[in-house]
């Protein structure tokens, strides 16, 4: 599975920032000060890790294509077999013969995945048998054992991969987790040096003005936008509470820790409903601004 949009944008951006800080005459700059150095340092072993998932995902796409593909040839190789094997079926006016090979590579196609290797080896054994293969009359149609077997093995190795599609999902969203948690650390990478860069003010203004220009991009897109905070009742963290952006599709719940984040989220002016495991309620309204997440703690009544 490919990256998203919002994680490829991220990607470019965090690279265009590492070739950056990866320049001799910025390594002369941030080396003799340890706390941007840190951050540096912090910085690129997560866009390293970016970099790893990335391809983690990029491979787990590669089951699901490889899967669809051999079923489309199956449909068709053994959808011709039939074909041919009709002709000849009319040719010795063998209604039986005809009847019990009138399936089109369509209709194979279209059947259930989980469906085809029983499909198939059935009109293996009971169509083409050592009689029909010895026929001259059907010899002429090269409809061999060996093409035969060989869709019978092709058949085997597509069932093999039933049932991988959800591990393959599952694979997917674990690796959109991940991906994530590591661009929220990236993110956190970036205001250390942010916090700190300004040491640099009197004697390096022009790698302060390299920086700025290398991520200012960095924090475009609605990755970068929405709202987070944490949940309390009666002043007292409140884990487990459910969250509710008004007229959208966007909700959360506080974690054990009664944090709970929001993001993919346009610019704009919203309404959110908060509940606890009580029944306790509350709504609140606040401002989407852009390239920033709006910090935003919840009190419950």
């Amino acid at each position: 599975m490919p990256l998203n949009n919002d994680q490829g944008h991220e990607m470019e951006r965090d690279l265009t920032l590492d070739s950056f800080l990866d320049e001799d005459e910025s390594v002369a700059v941030y080396d003799t000060y340890f706390p941007f150095k840190r951050a540096v340092t912090s910085f690129k072993g997560h866009v390293s890790d970016f970099t790893v998932e990335s391809k983690k995902k990029n491979k787990s796409k590669s089951g699901t294509v490889s899967k669809s593909s051999l079923k489309k040839e199956l449909a068709k190789d053994f959808g011709l077999c039939l074909s041919l094997t009709k002709d000849y079926a009319i040719l010795k006016n063998d209604v039986a013969l005809e009847t019990l090979v009138d399936v089109s590579a369509t209709k194979i196609r279209r059947m259930k995945g989980i469906n085809i290797l029983s499909f198939i080896t059935n009109k293996v054994e009971t169509v083409f048998t050592t009689a029909l293969y010895a026929d001259a009359d059907f010899i002429k149609y090269e409809v061999t054992k060996l093409k035969v077997d060989a869709i019978v093995a092709k058949a085997i190795d597509y069932n093999s991969k039933i049932g991988k599609t959800t591990q393959t999902s599952n694979t997917s969203s674990t690796a959109n987790t991940q991906i994530d948690k590591i661009i929220d650390l990236i993110h956190l990478d970036v205001e250390s040096m942010e916090n700190t860069i300004n040491v640099f003010a009197d004697e390096h203004p022009v790698f302060i003005d390299g920086f700025n220009k290398n991520k200012i991009i960095y924090k475009t897109g609605v990755h970068h936008q929405g709202v987070q905070g944490k949940v309390y009742k009666n002043d007292v963290l409140a884990p487990e509470a459910f969250l509710r952006i008004v007229d959208t599709d966007k909700t959360t719940t506080s974690d054990a820790l009664a944090v709970y984040k929001i993001i993919y989220m346009k610019v704009g002016h919203y309404t959110m409903e908060c509940k606890n495991i009580s029944g306790d309620y509350t709504q609140v309204e606040f401002d989407v601004t852009p390239r920033n997440i709006t910090n935003l703690d919840i009190h419950l009544d």
